[in-house]
């Protein structure tokens, strides 16, 4: 929209023509409907409005960024042409008009980074080597497995990196997959019937959504009532599911 600043009038009527058919398409309005009462149904600021305020946001950006090469421009104040009206002149006229306070910036802005986060490319890094294996041929299976445990555990530890297997060496690795219930208990074994039936420490949280014992193809593929009562109490229980 800064960009329309120093446009002709003419090219922005244009532009106005096109928004205000769009309005008495979304409000259905007729032909005679006043403009401004169509865009103040469609909640819809006027193209002149956005375009003085992004002309005045443009200009105080440009006057705060000293490395900007706009920022040398606006400074050396440029002569505009009889036929053609420059930004910074726009921005100035604008200024009068609504007498605002002076635009001069108290502080020059400072860019963080020189080029945005997107366009840094970085690449995974793979590794395919694990210290001490030379060969799988070499070593058992055994000492295979030792040596590699021992360097995820130095240099992936579990509560720091997530391990996933996609070679399909896990077996019936669809099966239950994702992380499982991080239960206060610490059994090795942590599933539905563990949360639903099992753990002792949630044996008075179960009682207070079943007073009666259910059996647990009831409490997981049930009537939608006793779904209901499932979902609330696994949102009840400050647990990782």
């Amino acid at each position: 929209m800064a960009s329309w600043g120093t446009a002709a009038k003419t090219n922005f009527q244009k532009i106005e023509r096109v928004q205000n058919q769009s309005l008495r398409i979304l409000t259905g309005g007729m032909r005679s409907t006043p403009i401004n009462y169509m865009e103040a149904v469609a909640g819809l600021e006027p193209l002149e409005d956005r375009k003085m305020k992004k002309t005045l946001t443009q200009y105080t950006k440009f006057q705060h960024l000293t490395s900007h090469p706009m920022h040398k421009l606006i400074a050396s104040k440029p002569k505009k042409r009889l036929k053609r009206t420059n930004f910074t002149a726009s921005a100035l006229q604008i200024h009068k008009r609504l007498d605002l306070p002076d635009l001069k910036p108290d502080a020059p802005l400072q860019t963080s980074i020189d080029w945005p986060p997107w366009s840094q490319q970085s690449h995974p890094e793979i590794a395919k080597d694990i210290d001490g294996i030379s060969t799988k041929r070499s070593m058992s299976k055994s000492l295979l497995r030792c040596v590699t445990q021992d360097m995820l555990k130095e240099k992936y530890p579990s509560d720091h990196w997530i391990r996933a297997f996609t070679d399909g060496s896990a077996s019936e690795a669809i099966r239950d997959g994702g992380d499982g219930p991080n239960c206060p208990c610490g059994a090795s074994r942590q599933d539905a019937q563990h949360i639903l039936q099992d753990c002792p420490q949630l044996e008075e949280a179960r009682r207070k959504y079943w007073p009666e014992p259910r059996e647990m193809n009831q409490k997981l593929y049930g009537s939608a009532l006793h779904l209901g009562i499932t979902a609330q109490f696994i949102s009840s229980l400050d647990l990782t599911i």
